[in-house]
């Protein structure tokens, strides 16, 4: 007995989820990046003329917990929500492409090439999610 030939849409959904963990790892690559310029940042931020040194370190412990855990967040989405629509669920479609405008939105975090590299692997994942199926004749 062979095991019978994958469809083209399930290829089409394993390479979508490939693209999302893609994504996904980019995001974590922004996030560990972005960790080594955080002493830069309140450096930059100290220095400014007539700023409380107690204030900014605050506001910028905020700012960046935000963005981590955002960061984070979305990554971990991209993966969980490309295995629901790996198995074929629908929704999961349409919560992909929210991640991904949020992807466009967020593209300039942690330098530009990254940015777009992650931009370019969600839209091409939800893509492949949204082409519609082949449908063959019955033989």
């Amino acid at each position: 007995m062979t095991a019978r030939a994958p469809e083209p849409s399930d290829r089409r959904r394993d390479l979508a989820f490939w693209l999302f963990v893609g994504a996904a790892a980019v995001g974590v690559l922004v996030v560990l990046l972005g960790l080594t310029h955080i002493g830069a940042t309140v450096a930059a931020a100290r220095s400014r003329p007539g700023t409380d040194p107690a204030t900014v370190d605050i506001y910028i412990g905020v700012g960046i917990g935000i963005v981590l855990v955002f960061e984070l967040a979305e990554a971990a989405l991209f993966v969980v929500f490309g295995r629901l629509a790996r198995r074929g669920v629908t929704w999961a479609r349409f919560a992909l492409l929210v991640l991904a405008v949020l992807a466009l939105l967020g593209y300039s975090e942690g330098g530009y090439v990254l940015g777009v590299l992650r931009l370019l692997l969600a839209a091409a994942g939800t893509l492949l999610l949204f082409l519609p199926t082949e449908r063959r004749a019955p033989l």
